[in-house]
């Protein structure tokens, strides 16, 4: 479990910084807002006030959408007999979630292929569109973890 969250952690670092280098005006938005929110004397020993303006941001979580480090979700069994987009699926299949796919799917992201972290700033409710740490029961433990870890870290 250990390796598993670390290594999700680092990949999704490495991909969040590689957008920001590759995105200088996101990246300067996301600089500026810290500056003026935290100031650069904070910056080194008080991380509230950090840990509060880095979680308006979206950068880390929209590197998620378009790069998540487990692109193929954990299997699981289907448990009833049901219909998945035409297909009929009996009781006991083993489901694979694509997560790549559906995080880049047009019809549910306008662009989907872009890096646009201010897509996920509107306030809608996008959880049935980003799946990057799984949904309802079968999500991740370590999610509330790796998010404060990634916003801290991207901030710093």
């Amino acid at each position: 479990m250990f390796l598993a969250g670390t290594n999700i952690t680092a990949v999704t670092l490495e991909w969040a910084m590689s957008n920001l280098q590759n995105h200088s005006d996101v990246l300067n938005k996301a600089k500026d807002e810290v500056d003026a929110q935290v100031g650069q004397q904070h910056l080194g020993g008080r991380t509230r006030p950090l840990k509060a303006s880095i979680h308006k941001k979206h950068n880390f979580r929209h590197s998620l959408r378009l790069y998540p480090p487990t692109p193929l979700l954990i299997p699981h069994y289907s448990s009833d007999n049901c219909t998945i987009d035409g297909y009929d699926v009996p009781r006991g299949t083993i489901l694979l979630v694509n997560a790549w796919t559906i995080q880049r799917d047009p019809r549910l992201w306008e662009d989907a292929e872009s890096f646009k972290p201010e897509r996920l700033e509107t306030g809608e409710d996008d959880a049935h569109k980003l799946m990057t740490f799984g949904l309802d029961r079968r999500a991740s433990p370590g999610a509330s973890l790796a998010q404060n870890v990634l916003g801290l870290t991207l901030g710093r």
